[in-house]
């Protein structure tokens, strides 16, 4: 499937975890927008690694499916 990832993270230390991590599963195309190209597997590890590290109240992670490849 591909999934484009955009953030908002309020902390720089988390923001760079956030990207970090991300860049095992995708390309990063705009500071804080990653495309993935990824199996169902690998996307439910990746949204449940950053949802582990974001402050769910300032924090903002949106994940758009628009896809199956």
């Amino acid at each position: 499937m591909f999934v484009v990832v955009s953030y908002d993270i309020v902390d720089n230390r988390r923001r760079a975890r956030i990207a970090k991590n991300l860049m095992a599963y995708g390309e990063r195309v705009q500071k804080s927008v990653f495309e993935c190209a990824i199996d169902d597997r690998r996307y439910l590890k990746m949204k449940e690694q950053i949802d582990k590290q974001i402050d769910a109240e300032e924090d903002s992670v949106r994940y758009y499916c628009i896809c199956l490849k």
